[in-house]
């Protein structure tokens, strides 16, 4: 498990050198490869743990759909039609982790509310920041705003258990959710700075890495 989290952290590693020198052909191939690393470390934490089969299951279906939206992101040029299919991808994997995260505990009014007034104030100020071009996309980014809120919240509504896998899964959540935060910049703001898809690869990647984990440590 080690070596295939190392493994990640290199390609990854190699995924950001060929962000910044710009080369599209060999980047694709890459983030493929680290994609794929996350799946296996899915995969060899539950074989070496045996654990909730029905948690594995979700989390598993959610990464195969990450994996689908990571190829068509990859391809994707002026936010056309890859876009959708790669957002369209990524809404189902929050799915599949709430659905994961709703195995674990119960269902609870107040994150739900709570949930829905963080992606009406992420809408918001989505809506006042002028600099960010949405055009014709921006409903469908509001519906997957909402959906990936509501994945975020149960994962933090996990935090009574005081337990590793339930740190994981929190913190992995919260990364994912950032990383697409800082998509949202990449995307959609003409001059944003370089770095910003570089810190938008680290903390997608290592998030999904974390929630993968946390597998091994359920029980």
């Amino acid at each position: 498990m080690f070596i295939l989290c190392v493994l990640l952290v290199v390609s990854l590693t190699i995924l950001i050198y060929l962000t910044y020198i710009d080369s599209k052909n060999y980047r694709v191939l890459s983030k493929t490869i680290t994609s794929i690393l996350f799946l296996a470390i899915a995969v060899f934490s539950y074989l070496n743990h045996n654990c909730n089969f029905s948690y594995f299951l979700f989390i598993i279906l959610g990464l195969v759909f990450s994996l689908f939206g990571d190829v068509f992101l990859a391809f994707n040029k002026d936010n056309g039609k890859m876009f959708i299919l790669g957002l369209f991808s990524f809404c189902i994997t929050h799915v599949f982790y709430y659905v994961a995260f709703n195995h674990l505990t119960d269902f609870s009014i107040v994150y739900f509310l709570i949930s829905i007034a963080f992606g009406s104030v992420v809408v918001i100020g989505m809506k006042l920041m002028k600099f960010l071009d949405f055009g014709k996309l921006f409903k469908i980014i509001v519906l997957y705003t909402y959906i990936i809120s509501f994945m975020l919240f149960k994962a933090i509504s996990l935090y009574s258990y005081h337990a590793i896998w339930s740190n994981l899964i929190i913190v992995g959540a919260i990364l994912f959710t950032i990383s697409d935060m800082i998509l949202s910049f990449v995307l959609f703001y003409k001059d944003c700075p370089k770095f910003m898809e570089s810190l938008n690869l680290a903390t997608y990647y290592i998030g999904q890495m974390i929630i993968a984990l946390s597998i091994g440590y359920m029980f």
